[in-house]
């Protein structure tokens, strides 16, 4: 089977496609024939090495988090599934950080409590756009910081693809969203239902309102945005740059006043999959793709999300002509 994989740290350029050994499921496994798969910023910071000491130096690596597509072969022991499902999920993170394959690859192993069965009406590109950014985005939103109604809510990074799901979220639990976008989007961040709509680049950190809740997809400077929650407000980190430094505010945070930080993250698992199907299929989220792109060009696809350049969302890599079809109509 095919696999894109890297051997070596660096910049998109060493991503290669390979011909490996088709994997075969252990006890509590499944073999999924990948339709879609998901490219996630998590990813492109591990193939830079920005996770080395996690990742450590054994090559090759595969690349590829989320997916979409249908069941081939189950483990021993697996109940609840049978051949041919059409299923998403995303591997776990533990296996994720040194998979020598991932799900940029025509086959994936996966335990079967990462997976769930797909939302109906979606195609496969889109489900694959939003196991990684929907869960990160629902529990950012609904269990760290409990957005209510009427509630202020800044999202800084509204326009990634957590950024996204996080601003859909917000606005389902009845929020008033304030987008804080990068060079692009506009135009989707309020078709999705943003209030205000403001461009990084124009935008002092130090002149921005204060909030009830803020959703923080970018990670830096964590402190200082913590100045602008309301008394009592909550701020939900989705990742930490540097990591040190941003688990330090993290810290810090719980000590001192009463506007916390909370890193938002977690290990996802079937249950936690099945709830966000219903969050689809409720209309609370919906899938925004940046663009698709064949395996072959992975490399092009890691590097227009590493320039953040074009449209909004998430980008996508088609592994076979299926990826545009709805395998769950209505």
């Amino acid at each position: 089977m095919r696999s894109a994989q890297y051997h070596s740290y660096g910049d998109p350029d060493v991503l290669s496609v390979n011909t490996i050994a088709l994997p075969t499921p252990a006890p509590g496994e499944v073999l999924v024939r990948v339709v879609a798969s998901g490219v996630s910023n998590g990813e492109l910071r591990l193939r830079q090495g920005r996770m080395r000491l996690l990742t450590g130096r054994r090559f090759p690596k595969g690349v590829g988090g989320d997916f979409a597509g249908t069941i081939a072969v189950l483990g021993d022991g697996v109940t609840g599934l049978k051949a041919d499902d059409a299923v998403w999920g995303l591997l776990p993170r533990n296996v994720s950080l040194r998979a020598q394959t991932a799900t940029a690859a025509d086959y994936v192993v996966v335990p079967a409590t990462s997976i769930s069965h797909m939302p109906k009406r979606l195609t496969f590109a889109e489900a694959a756009a939003l196991p990684v950014v929907g869960q990160t985005a629902m529990i950012a939103v609904q269990d760290t910081t409990h957005v209510r109604e009427r509630e202020s809510v800044l999202v800084r990074g509204a326009t990634g693809g957590v950024g996204l799901a996080a601003l859909q979220f917000a606005v389902a639990a009845g929020g008033t969203v304030t987008a804080l976008i990068g060079r692009t989007g506009d135009d989707v961040a309020r078709e999705l239902g943003a209030s205000h709509v403001l461009r990084h680049r124009d935008t002092l950190l130090a002149r921005l309102p204060k909030f009830d809740v803020i959703i923080d997809t970018v990670g830096t400077e964590l402190l200082a945005l913590r100045r602008h929650l309301n008394k009592n407000g909550r701020m939900a980190a989705v990742t930490v740059e540097p990591p040190l430094r941003g688990m330090l505010a993290v810290a810090v945070s719980r000590v001192h006043g009463n506007r916390r930080i909370r890193f938002s993250a977690r290990n996802p698992d079937t249950a936690v999959l099945t709830r966000l199907a219903g969050e689809v299929q409720a209309g609370h989220l919906k899938p925004v793709i940046a663009d698709t792109y064949p395996l072959e060009h992975i490399a092009n696809a890691h590097r227009d999300a590493e320039r953040g350049t074009g449209a909004a969302g998430k980008r996508i890599i088609a592994l076979t002509d299926d990826a545009a079809t709805v395998p769950m109509p209505e």
